[in-house]
């Protein structure tokens, strides 16, 4: 009998989250007093790769007779600037090639704004005819995409998995309004759905997420209803993410995984034949969000000599940043490079445009005395010089190239002088380092 019981709760239960999130979709009406109701909505992307562009709409998505008296509009959109970059707004179908007059999109920030707005705003503007002696006789008719929004997802893997909000906010009554050709609002009344689906009730976290009291009073039409659907971008789910797991055998922080990573370096991303987005993942080690980095490395290797405090593990160690100067003194047929940094470091990265070198024979790297206890790796591929310094050690003054000034090494080359692409570097125990160049 107590099972019984406990299994009819259960199916109570399931019973009430549905009907509550049906109520949330659905909002109901008396038979006779349905308003005549017009729904914008901001898309959903699912399974966002990182680092990628996407492309996001704001559509028409119900029939009504107030889609062909939509004269203008205004909306202000929000969102996360950490995990968005807004790189283009243009129109969409229903109104591209000219059909609206004017369109214009402007970034914030907005006056008005405190705190508990969005890191970053987006208006979008657009006019059906505008006072030019031409009458444009076209109207919206049909429901379809107004606004198109390219996008770059960011690349920062703490954000896997995650949905990130694309919604509408309200600093004044200009805001997210339609208009009708005496430029007053087409409709009575105004709701929120969030990306769940349920109206949004503002709190003073978010108090501008909901439209603003007496801004549909000059209503032409009564009995109509603004439906605005917020949306979202979510990230990819990568099952293959576990820091460290470079080779995806299911062990992390294998010298295996530390070896698939150095070739990384020095090979390119032809060394991750398994699943290139799994194994890019795999190497955030530290968790900063940034895959792929000789602090990963650095890292990894400084964990696999248990010399990495697993307390803050998979977070960095340090917020320390280590100063560095990186020299480069030009010779008739050679580069010689110096360091100078406040504190010693434990790896460096470099590559280097070599237009003129086509095999190993035309170049020789020379290390000096105060690199004597670090390894030099280099290849040459496709036009470019690959050259990764790093060393396993159990003692922390020979596995490092020592704090203050330092002569490094030699790059003795036939042809073209190389052109520095890339330089970076990290801290013994993977702490940040900031590099100029000089």
């Amino acid at each position: 009998m107590v099972f019984s019981i406990k299994a009819a709760l259960f199916k109570i239960n399931i019973l009430v989250f549905i009907l509550i999130t049906f109520a949330c979709a659905f909002p109901m009406y008396a038979q006779d007093t349905v308003p005549d109701t017009l729904v914008i909505s901001i898309g959903r992307i699912h399974n966002q790769l990182q680092g990628k562009w996407g492309e996001l709409s704001i559509s028409i998505d119900s029939s009504s007779s107030m889609i062909n008296q939509i004269e203008s509009f205004e909306f202000l959109i929000g969102y996360d600037t950490h995990a968005l970059t807004m790189v283009k707004v243009l129109p969409g179908s229903l109104i591209d090639s000219g059909k609206f007059e004017y369109f214009s999109s402007r970034p914030g920030p907005f006056e008005g704004c405190d705190s508990t707005c969005p890191s970053a705003m987006m208006k979008i503007s657009g006019k059906r005819d505008v006072e030019n002696g031409v009458e444009n006789k076209y109207k919206i008719d049909t429901p379809g995409y107004l606004i198109r929004l390219k996008y770059l997802f960011t690349s920062n893997y703490n954000y896997t998995c995650k949905y990130v909000p694309v919604r509408f906010y309200w600093l004044s009554c200009e805001d997210n309004n339609l208009t009708d050709e005496a430029d007053k609002p087409i409709c009575s009344k105004t709701e929120v759905l969030d990306y769940s689906n349920c109206k949004i009730i503002a709190n003073n976290n978010h108090k501008y997420i909901k439209p603003l009291t007496g801004c549909n009073d000059m209503v032409t039409q009564k009995d109509t209803r603004l439906i605005l659907r917020n949306g979202f971008i979510h990230a990819i789910c990568n099952v293959l993410d576990a820091r460290g797991d470079v080779n995806l055998n299911g062990c992390s922080g294998e010298i295996e995984d530390i070896r698939m990573f150095i070739d990384y370096f020095l090979y390119g991303v032809s060394m991750f034949k398994i699943n290139y987005f799994g194994q890019s993942a795999a190497t955030d080690v530290n968790g900063d969000g940034k895959q792929l980095t000789i602090r990963d490395l650095i890292y990894m290797i400084r964990d696999f000599e248990h010399r990495i405090d697993h307390r803050h593990c998979p977070f960095p160690t340090s917020e320390k940043t280590i100063n560095g100067h990186l020299y480069f003194i030009d010779t008739d047929s050679s580069i010689i490079i110096k360091t100078n940094s406040e504190d010693s470091l434990g790896g460096m990265y470099m590559t280097f445009y070599t237009p003129d070198l086509k095999s190993e024979d035309e170049y020789q790297i020379i290390t000096s005395t105060d690199l004597q206890n670090m390894d030099v790796s280099h290849n040459l591929q496709n036009d470019t010089l690959k050259m990764l310094i790093f060393q396993f050690s159990n003692d922390q003054k020979s596995a490092t190239i020592k704090k203050g000034p330092n002569d490094i090494l030699e790059i003795i080359y036939s042809g073209a002088r190389p052109r520095l692409i890339h330089a970076s570097a990290a801290g013994f125990l993977a702490e940040p380092v900031s590099l100029k160049i000089f």
